[in-house]
């Protein structure tokens, strides 16, 4: 017989702090991703932020929760969850495991449940049981700065893995030809300064509060230091064995959550990106701008100095800026991001004329 566990925000600290969490041979949250939980200051006290599948004293499943707030209007708000993560053993599988953890969650939460960026295998099994109502799908653009097909390949088909050395030429052969190409049009990268931070401060505070007024999910200063303070990924040097026994992502070979503050030349702040860089791939869960100059001239800025191999954006203003410019001159293709609402939440709120920003949901930390 399998029984559902909840752990809310007391229980997992301590949780995480206990024999049975050290001692495990398979965990169902990485301790920062967990300290990262705790620290959210969307997150009540007694929500529930994990749900165990427990046969005996076997863990078979579990199933995360991520606490946000919905603003329904400019004053008030509505305490909701995202789904975060769905595991269920394979030697497990069959006994409708998922669902027990889902209907749990959705009891726990009152329904008010959303989620996105879902394999298609759980959409298929969230159609099945019939709960969940399609909210938004957005429109994206994924540019291919450098090639990679040394990377890209050889997982996909045995023949590439002994392709190494031909792939690594044709990557370096193709990058030496956009460089004298000149991928980008833009070149006046010089005329706005830049300065990365890691804290908010009370300028960068004002200036967010100031210009996320209609957003879905309106992030304050606060909640900005968490996303930049509180990573569910670590660099490699910091993996402690976590991804032996932790079946979602926790570390990477490189990982790096920052902020860029973009200033005119009369030093006026203009611009604020939160921004993350995994592997050389560039996202931007979080855009505030007043300049779309001053923008498409950060990103830019960003594209250089951390060599960037890839770069996703869904922002519809923010692709609207890039493309106004004509600045990206890659390969690239179009993406969609597809986002699922309970059916009982979709008749309490109303998205009309409201931003959802790239990093809403867990987005931020993926």
């Amino acid at each position: 017989m399998i029984e559902i566990l909840k752990i809310d925000k007391v229980g997992l600290l301590k949780y995480i702090n206990s024999d049975e969490y050290r001692d495990a041979t398979i965990v169902p949250i990485s301790r920062h991703r967990a300290q990262s939980h705790i620290a959210n200051p969307k997150a009540r006290e007694h929500d529930v932020l994990l749900f165990l599948a427990m046969e005996g004293p076997v863990m078979v499943g579990y199933l995360g929760v991520l606490p946000d707030d919905f603003q329904v209007s400019d004053n008030d708000s509505l305490h909701i969850g995202w789904m975060s993560c769905l595991w269920v053993d394979e030697k497990h599988r069959g006994k409708k495991i998922a669902q027990q953890l889902i209907k749990t969650c959705f009891e726990s939460w009152e329904n008010k449940i959303l989620l996105t960026e879902f394999t298609e295998a759980a959409g298929k099994l969230y159609e099945k049981m019939g709960i969940f109502l399609p909210f938004l799908n957005v429109e994206g653009q994924r540019w291919y700065i450098k090639s990679t097909l040394k990377t890209i390949l050889p997982p996909k088909k045995e023949i590439f893995k002994r392709m190494t050395t031909l792939l690594s030429f044709i990557d370096i052969s193709i990058n030496l030809f956009l460089g004298i190409k000149t991928i980008f049009a833009y070149k006046s990268i010089q005329d706005f300064k830049y300065q990365f931070f890691s804290q908010i401060n009370d300028e960068i505070r004002n200036f967010v509060d100031e210009n996320s007024k209609n957003e879905m999910f309106r992030r304050r200063g606060n909640d900005l230091d968490w996303i930049l303070n509180y990573p569910w990924i670590l660099s490699c040097d910091a993996d402690m064995g976590i991804s032996q026994i932790y079946h979602f992502s926790s570390v990477e070979q490189h990982f790096l959550c920052k902020g860029l503050e973009i200033r005119n030349q009369q030093g006026f702040l203009v611009d604020i990106v939160i921004f993350t860089v995994r592997n050389g791939h560039l996202r931007l869960p979080y855009i505030y701008y007043t300049d779309s100059d001053a923008f498409v001239n950060g990103i830019l800025f960003l594209l250089k100095n951390f060599s960037i191999k890839t770069c996703t954006i869904y922002h519809e203003g923010a692709l609207d800026a890039i493309r106004a410019k004509n600045v990206m001159r890659a390969i690239s293709k179009k993406v969609t991001r597809k986002y699922l609402i309970s059916s009982v939440l979709q008749k309490n709120i109303h998205s009309e004329n409201r931003l959802l920003q790239d990093g809403d949901g867990d987005c931020a930390f993926t």
